[in-house]
C-alpha cells in the first residue's frame, strides 16, 4: 500500500479484535472508537456518533482534505463468525454492517480503491448486498497466488533468513525449505495446483527459528475449540472431504446450519484441492502440518481425559515409536490399549450401542497418537477395494490396520468380527506393495483389544489381574488355521 500512500490517504480498519460482541450498541460504540482514532490521524473531528454514518462522513471529509481515499478493511466478517451460534445477534449485526458498507457505494466518488479481506465469501454473508460495486477476487484464477507467498517468492526474498535458519538447524538449505513447505505451504484459493504459504507463519518462523503453530495463535482459538467440542468433530473427518465446485465457490452463509467442513473452510482450517482421480472433482483437507497439528490439539482436548492423557502422552509416543522401530507390534497393541482407557467416558458411554461410532472412537485415538508422534499416518485411505481404516508408512514399510468392534464381547462375536476384518484386509492388501496387515478386534465391554492378527500370526489378549491395566498378548495360532476354525455362519455369534 506504500505506493498509494504517497498520493492517496489510507483508511485502515482492522475489525479482527476491536469490535465488541455485546449487542449492537457495543458494536457501534467500539467501531466509533476505531473510526475516531483514524479521524484523529488526519486531524478530523467526526460529528455523528452512528458508525454507519460516521464512516461515510470520514471518507468524504478525508477525500476533500487529502485526495481520494484508499480503504483497507481486514477481517470484515469476524463478528459474523464469532456470533454464528447467536442467530438473532448475528442477523442484527448483518443488517448493521449492510448499512455500514453501503457507504462504500454511496461515497464511491471519494474513493480511489477498496481492499477487503475476510475468510467468508462476501456474496453469502449478505452484508454487501447494498454495496454491489465490490468484486470478489478470492477464487479468481488470476489472483490465486496473490494472498500469500509462493515457494518461488520465499526462495527469492528470504535468502538471508533461509541460510541463517538452515545453519541454526544444521540442515542444508534445500532440506530446510522442504520442511518449511510441509509446515506452512498448502493454501489454495482456486482449488488447483497453485498454493501459497501463510505470511504470518513464515515471518514468525524465521524470527523464532522454531517449527510451531503460529497462525492459529493469532486467532480466537477458544471459539473454534468450542465449535469442535459442540459438534464432536474428529481430525480424521477432514483429511479428505469431497466437495463440489459449486460448494467451493459458494460455501454458504456463516450460520449454524453450515456443514462443519464448510465452516472450517470458512475459518481457514481447511483448503481445497483438485482430486486427480476424478474429473472436475475437489476435496477439502488441511493445508499443512501447522493447521493439522493445531486441529489435533483442539480435538484431543475434547476426546481424551485431558489431564491424564496429556500427562502421559509423551510416554505413549516414545513407547509407540520404540515398538515401530523394533517392529515389536505385539507390545504396540498394549500401547493402543493404554490410550483406549483415556477416552472420555461420557462420550464413550453415549456411543456404546453403536459399533460404527465406537469404531470411529478407537480409530481416532490411534490416529491422534500416531500423528502426535509425527508419523506418516492416513485414516480411511481410499483405494479400489474401499477405505482402509489406517495406513501407516514407516521406515519404508506400509502397515494396514483394520479395526472391528465387538459390542457384546462374546467369544463368538469376537471371532466373527475377526473374520470380517481379515476378509477386508485381504482385499485392501492387493492394492499395496507387500504391506504388513494388522487386524484388531476390540471388546467394547472391556475397552481392550481381544484378538489381533499381525501378518500371519494370531494373538489373544491375556487380561491383567490389575483393574484397568492394559492386556498383554500371546500367540495362539497361525492366521490361516485360525480362520479355518471359525465357522462361516451368518449368525450373530452370540
Amino acid at each position: 500500500m506504500r505506493k498509494y500512500s504517497q498520493k492517496h490517504p489510507v483508511l485502515d480498519l482492522d475489525l479482527s479484535s476491536s469490535i465488541s460482541r455485546k449487542g449492537l450498541d457495543g458494536v457501534n460504540d467500539s467501531l466509533m472508537v476505531l473510526l475516531k482514532l483514524r479521524a484523529e490521524d488526519h486531524n478530523i473531528t467526526l460529528i455523528s456518533n452512528d458508525a454507519t454514518v460516521a464512516f461515510g462522513e470520514l471518507i468524504e471529509r478525508l477525500a476533500k482534505q487529502e485526495g481520494n481515499v484508499v480503504i483497507l478493511i481486514d477481517e470484515y466478517d469476524r463478528l459474523l463468525i464469532d456470533t454464528f451460534d447467536m442467530p438473532e445477534l448475528q442477523n442484527s449485526i448483518r443488517e448493521f454492517f449492510r448499512d455500514f458498507y453501503y457507504q462504500i457505494k454511496s461515497k464511491r466518488k471519494y474513493i480511489h480503491v477498496v481492499y477487503i479481506t475476510g475468510i467468508s465469501q462476501y456474496t453469502k454473508t449478505g452484508v454487501f448486498s447494498a454495496a454491489n460495486n465490490i468484486k470478489d477476487l478470492s477464487t479468481h484464477k488470476n489472483f490465486c497466488t496473490v494472498f500469500g507467498y509462493t515457494h518461488e517468492e520465499i526462495v527469492a526474498n528470504f535468502e538471508y533468513y533461509i541460510k541463517e535458519t538452515a545453519t541454526h538447524f544444521k540442515m542444508t538449505n534445500d532440506s530446510l525449505l522442504t520442511k518449511i513447505k510441509t509446515y506452512y505451504d498448502g493454501y489454495s484459493f482456486c482449488g488447483g495446483t497453485s498454493t501459497v504459504y501463510n505470511p504470518t507463519s513464515i515471518h514468525c518462523f524465521f524470527a523464532e527459528k522454531e517449527f510451531d503453530n503460529y497462525w492459529v495463535e493469532t486467532g480466537q482459538q477458544e471459539f473454534i475449540e468450542e465449535y469442535i467440542s459442540r459438534n464432536k468433530l474428529k481430525v480424521e473427518d477432514f483429511e479428505h472431504y469431497d466437495i463440489t465446485l459449486r460448494q467451493l465457490k459458494m460455501p454458504g452463509e456463516v450460520k449454524k446450519s453450515i456443514a462443519p467442513a464448510l465452516y472450517l473452510y470458512q475459518a481457514g482450517y481447511l483448503t481445497p484441492r483438485k482430486d486427480p482421480k476424478k474429473k472436475n472433482a475437489f476435496y477439502l483437507t488441511y493445508p499443512n502440518n501447522e493447521v493439522r497439528t493445531s486441529m489435533i490439539e483442539l480435538t484431543e482436548n475434547n476426546f481424551f481425559s485431558e489431564k491424564r492423557f496429556k500427562k502421559e502422552r509423551e510416554k505413549y509416543i516414545a513407547k509407540l515409536c520404540e515398538c515401530l522401530d523394533k517392529q515389536d507390534y505385539i507390545t504396540m497393541l498394549s500401547v493402543f490399549n493404554s490410550i483406549f482407557l483415556k477416552i472420555i467416558y461420557d462420550d464413550y458411554s453415549q456411543s456404546s450401542s453403536n459399533e460404527l461410532t465406537l469404531e470411529c472412537f478407537y480409530r481416532n485415538s490411534i490416529y491422534l497418537l500416531m500423528i502426535n508422534a509425527s508419523l506418516d499416518i492416513h485414516p480411511e485411505e481410499h483405494n479400489s477395494a474401499g477405505r482402509v481404516d489406517l495406513v501407516l508408512d514407516h521406515a519404508n514399510k506400509i502397515i494396514l490396520f483394520v479395526l472391528k468392534i465387538s459390542s457384546s464381547g462374546t467369544e463368538g462375536n469376537i471371532k466373527k468380527k475377526f473374520r470380517e476384518a481379515n476378509e477386508q484386509l485381504d482385499e485392501y492388501a492387493k492394492t499395496y506393495d507387500n504391506p504388513l496387515s494388522i487386524s484388531i478386534v476390540i471388546n467394547a465391554k472391556r475397552r481392550q483389544i481381544a484378538l489381533a492378527s499381525i501378518g500371519d500370526d494370531v494373538y489373544k489378549g491375556i487380561s491383567s489381574t490389575r483393574q484397568r491395566t492394559p492386556d498383554t498378548y500371546e500367540r495362539i495360532s497361525d492366521l490361516e488355521s485360525f480362520l479355518h476354525s471359525i465357522p462361516k455362519s451368518s449368525g450373530k455369534g452370540k
